[in-house]
């Protein structure tokens, strides 16, 4: 359930549809709604055992960049600013940790480079 979702809120990034095609759905977080379910997803898919999480330094490296976003905040004392940050580069920082965990297949590869492409393509011609 991770990686269709994953795959639907990389088209969502690129297409984005509730800001020009449905008029009616601007300023719903979307995006915001996919991210979270997704974390569900993933959460409970590890606590099943369905995904292992791989040992490569990317999920501390993204972890790391959170951290270090809200530290740029914090040196300055700059409170409004890490409390905007925080779901901000959540969302970036988890969308690197998503991508690393469930593309774990060839075939789930070319999969998101197809979304990625496509999607490009779409918006090209928009």
């Amino acid at each position: 359930m991770t990686f269709p979702l994953t795959l639907f809120f990389i088209f969502l990034v690129f297409w984005r549809p509730q800001e020009w095609l449905v008029p009616w759905m601007y300023g719903w977080p979307l995006l915001n709604a996919i991210m979270y379910i997704a974390l569900l997803s993933l959460i409970m898919e590890v606590n099943q055992r369905q995904i292992k999480l791989p040992k490569t330094p990317a999920i501390w490296l993204a972890s790391g960049l959170w951290i270090a976003t809200l530290m740029s905040h914090i040196a300055n004392g700059y409170f409004q600013g890490l409390m905007d940050t925080i779901p901000d580069s959540f969302k970036l920082c988890f969308f690197i940790v998503l991508l690393v965990v469930v593309v774990d297949r060839v075939e789930r590869v070319r999969a998101v480079i197809i979304i990625m492409v496509a999607s490009a393509v779409i918006m090209s011609f928009h």
